[in-house]
């Protein structure tokens, strides 16, 4: 430490340097406290908000993400609320949107946070920028953000959603040629290159798991943090599609920089599961010899992995032959054959077979030659199985050379690919160049017969042979369908009109029935007349129409009725009926019957049916007759109370079944029991009268006429007295009655909420209804209510040391006091009049003058003792003396630092003992310095040394 920073922890009070600065710094400090004095009058700002995590050039942020925003303020009043809002995709704040988050602050203050998170109705789109906004006064920051930057939204594509259309990444995707499932594997747009080799150099993508290496993560885990463009460098890409796989072997295969895996079954089960971290490296299944498939559907998975670092991916799957036949071979065409340019495309055949790997000059992958591309002479042809990829090698190749030459082509027209072996007409063939034949099964001179053909798959050909040996010939193939004769399935060979419909089927399906009571494939016997009808059946196969028929015969079902004079009869009845029915000869059944008599005494309450049945050895028909046995009519009445009080109200008589007739003495009409004109202390019948259905029935009741009795209200548990600070209570009487306190009705009494006073609380009793013989009453009670006192010693505060204190309750009445210093002790009754030797809580109580209720107060005082201010200090990054600190300063001082010619270089709060760290001070110098304690309003002025 040198000799200016040890003396930087002393009061500098050189007097050379004081006489040297003592004219200026007069005329500083009076400008000073002028400016401290109007209350630093500066107008509110704020700087450009910077994006902590983005603020960098064409930064795409996910709608999800919490941004954390930095800025300054200064010169806001208390209450003000700062925010965020962002412009619309454009940049414009014509219309802004707020974000989410805020933070409450006033005053001025250096590197503050705020995290704001976006509405989710925040749009997709580029050019977003941010401005801060304060409230208190209402100003926004100086500038926007540095650079505008993108938001990016949530789809629910990018969550595990894989179409059966194409193949689709998170991020990454393309459409196929051919949309939808793909049918063919080997001739379709599975085997473009570009859909499986790719080079990823921006790893945004929506999953982010590890199912390699010494992680293993479950199935399919989406990133819900970074799910709309993740900023990290672990990431998966998953592919899916559905394929048609044809009978043969497949090459399956693919690789990436940290991982790949393949699937066929949708991800259950994995044929490739390579890991190797940070190394491009892939995988043949079965060493790229392929493996055997069975036709059907499939849904393949590739999967790619990413552990850090650029992202090489590709996929192989490719149909090849058996990879156990070796050597393979070149069938046809064959070595050194010469074939005519201008021949339409030729099959080439290979051993084993199944291969789509051929190559050569006009040669399809998937085994053509079209002589036409390419030039005239040798031509090599070669056909290759297995697959060689990744340092795995299972390719075996077999060559062969044809020689193209010039000729007429055989092409013909006027067959067509399939027909009918019923079909007996001639169909002529054309050549495009005579003067060569005709052959093949069906084939007469220049036509052809299907049904000299036969059924079955054919080779018709037309053979030319030029000048030179270049001969032509051209097979075409044709299909002679031979018709299949159908079958309905057997029906009933007799059906009644009565009877159910009958669903048709028939072998081969897909043809049509037809027939009277059709419709569809549903044959309906209503409708139709007695006898046999004829149900046919047409299908069309192609090119070979084919029909059968079958035959039922329609019976015609008996109409059967049945019935009895009337439907209702009453419970109990001694009564008989004849039954009447038709044709004569059917079954007649049901309850109560003998014979064809019916008798209804002895059957219960309720309905039933009466059932007759008519055939005629075949078809049978049912008739139905319902009745009732009614109940005695309900005659039965309520809302007549045993007892009634004289005098009370008239009483509506509610019968259980309306419609009957009240009689006794009391009863007026409409059903009214009226007790003012009967007699007390007598008993009363009423009676009810009812008929409905036939069916009679009455009911009585006996009613007593009641003087009334008058209670006494006595209140059992209320007290004289309350003070304001007691808890509300519900009133009681006896017997309980509603409550009315000066006149209010009342529930409960809440002291805290009345003034103090005198009150009269009354109780009046009801009895619950008229009905019951008590007559109402009522009683008083008289309440006082006094005030609790309540002294005010007033908010805490702080005094300097030394100083005396005088605390006075503000109240009428008696107090007392009580002190938390040690020795201290304060007359009761009179303001307390002391000096504090340390921080001490001061409580009094006090009383009414009463004596019955009481309130308290307390008020904590802390003790400020006097501050040193140093004049020195050396912020040079040595480690000593680094900052100026006020000795014995409390918390949140206000500091403003000034330079010689009265500039403010820097303003704001202690933070215990350290004031300032030198910040805004541009070199060695007297600086000048103003302090304020805002609790108390005390300041100190003085002048410092800051030494570079």
């Amino acid at each position: 430490m040198d000799f200016l920073e040890a003396l930087g922890h002393l009061n500098f009070k050189s007097s050379q340097l004081i006489n040297a600065m003592k004219v200026k710094s007069i005329f500083l400090f009076s400008i000073l406290t002028l400016i401290f004095s109007v209350g630093m009058g500066h107008a509110a700002y704020l700087n450009r908000p910077e994006l902590v995590d983005f603020n960098y050039a064409n930064a795409n942020i996910c709608e999800k993400v919490s941004l954390k925003i930095k800025f300054d303020y200064e010169n806001f009043t208390a209450g003000n609320v700062f925010t965020v809002e962002v412009s619309s995709p454009s940049g414009s704040f014509s219309v802004p949107t707020q974000m989410i988050g805020n933070l409450n602050a006033s005053g001025s203050q250096q590197n503050v946070f705020l995290t704001v998170t976006f509405p989710s109705n925040i749009l997709a789109g580029n050019s977003y920028r941010l401005r801060v906004k304060g409230s208190l006064p209402l100003t926004y920051s100086s500038q926007l953000n540095e650079y505008p930057f993108t938001v990016s939204k949530l789809i629910s594509t990018d969550q595990n959603v894989f179409p059966t259309g194409f193949w689709r990444g998170s991020w990454y995707t393309w459409t196929p040629s051919t949309t939808g499932v793909i049918n063919d594997a080997n001739l379709e747009d599975i085997f473009n290159p570009t859909n499986y080799v790719g080079y990823l150099t921006e790893d945004t993508l929506a999953f982010d798991y590890n199912w390699g290496g010494t992680i293993l993560a479950p199935g399919t885990l989406p990133d819900t943090v970074n799910v709309c463009g993740a900023y990290r460098d672990n990431f998966s890409l998953r592919m899916q599609r559905r394929i048609y796989f044809e009978n043969g072997f497949y090459i399956f295969g693919g690789g990436a920089d940290d991982g790949f895996r393949l699937s066929i079954d949708g991800g259950t089960t994995w044929l490739i599961n390579d890991w190797n971290d940070h190394s491009y490296r892939g995988s043949l299944l079965n060493g790229g010899c392929g493996m055997p498939m069975t036709a059907g559907f499939r849904d393949v998975v590739v999967e790619f992995y990413e552990h850090i670092g650029e992202a090489h991916f590709r996929t192989i799957i490719k149909k090849t032959g058996d990879p156990a036949q070796n050597p393979i071979s070149i069938l046809s065409p064959a070595n050194g054959a010469t074939i005519c340019a201008s021949s339409d495309p030729i099959a080439l055949v290979g051993n084993p077979p199944g291969a789509y790997q051929w190559s050569g000059t006009g040669v399809g992958a998937a085994g053509w030659l079209n002589p036409g591309i390419g030039p005239l002479g040798p031509r090599i042809i070669t056909y290759q199985t297995g697959f060689s990829a990744f340092s795995q090698n299972c390719v075996k190749t077999s060559t062969i050379t044809v020689n193209v030459g010039a000729g007429l082509s055989a092409q013909f027209s006027g067959l067509d690919s399939v027909y009918c072996s019923t079909e007996t007409t001639t169909f002529p063939l054309v050549p495009q160049n005579p003067g060569g034949s005709f052959f093949g099964p069906g084939v007469g001179g220049t036509g052809f017969q299907p049904s000299l053909a036969g059924p079955g798959w054919h080779q018709v050909a037309y053979g030319l042979n030029n000048p030179g040996g270049c001969s032509d010939t051209l097979y075409k193939t044709v299909h002679v369908y031979a018709p299949i004769t159908p079958v309905i399935t057997p029906i009933p060979s007799s059906v009644c009109s009565s009877g159910p419909s009958i669903v048709l089927s028939a072998t081969p399906p897909g043809g049509v029935f037809s027939g009277t009571g059709i419709m569809g494939s549903t044959f309906n016997p209503a409708g139709i007349s007695p006898g046999q009808t004829t149900i046919s059946y047409t299908i069309d196969q192609g090119v070979c129409v084919s029909s059968t028929s079958v035959f039922t015969t329609i019976l015609q079902t008996p109409t059967a009725t049945v019935s009895i004079p009337q439907a209702n009869f009453c419970f109990g009845d001694d009564q008989k009926f004849k039954v009447l029915y038709s044709p004569i000869g059917g079954q007649l059944t049901g309850p109560g019957l003998l014979n064809d008599s019916l008798t209804i005494n002895g059957l219960d309450i309720g309905q039933y049916s009466i059932q007759y049945v008519a055939t005629n050895g075949i078809c049978a028909d049912t008739a139905f007759f319902i009745f009732t046995i009614n109940s005695l009519a309900d005659a039965g009445f309520n809302d007549l109370p045993d007892t009634v009080c004289v005098g009370s109200p008239n009483i509506t008589l509610v019968p259980n079944t309306p419609g009957g007739l009240f009689v006794g003495q009391g009863v007026m009409p409409p059903n009214q029991f009226v007790p003012s004109i009967l007699l007390p202390d007598n008993t009363y019948k009423i009676e009810y009268i009812l008929t409905m259905n036939t069916c009679g029935n009455r009911s009585e009741q006996f009613v007593n006429i009641l003087s009334k009795l008058k209670p006494i209200v006595q209140f059992p548990s209320l007290k004289s007295t309350y003070c304001t600070s007691d808890e509300a209570f519900v009133p009681v009487s006896q017997p309980m009655g509603q409550f009315y306190l000066n006149g209010n009705l009342v529930s409960q009494i809440n002291p805290a909420t009345l003034s103090a006073g005198n009150y009269v609380l009354k109780s009046i009793f009801q009895p619950l209804s008229d009905l019951e013989c008590i007559d109402s009453a009522s009683a008083i009670f008289n309440l006082t209510i006094i005030d609790n006192p309540k002294p005010d010693l007033g908010l805490d505060f702080e005094i300097e040391s030394g100083v005396e204190v005088s605390l006075n309750p503000k109240i009428t009445g008696t107090w007392a006091w009580t002190t938390s210093e040690n020795g201290t002790e304060l007359p009761p009754n009179v303001p307390a009049n002391f000096k504090p030797q340390n921080d001490v809580t001061v409580s009094v109580l006090a009383k009414d003058p009463t004596g019955t209720c009481s309130g308290s107060d307390e008020v904590k005082i802390t003790l400020i003792h006097n501050l040193v201010f140093p004049n020195l200090f050396t912020p040079n990054g040595d480690s000593f003396n680094q900052e100026w600190r006020i000795l014995g300063a409390v918390q949140d001082l206000n500091v403003l630092i000034y330079d010689r010619w009265g500039t403010e270089i820097y303003s704001g709060t202690s933070q215990g003992e350290l004031a300032w760290d030198g910040s805004g001070a541009e070199k060695s110098g007297v600086y000048f310095y103003l302090v304020e304690n805002p609790k108390s309003g005390k300041k100190w002025n003085g002048w410092l040394m800051v030494a570079q």
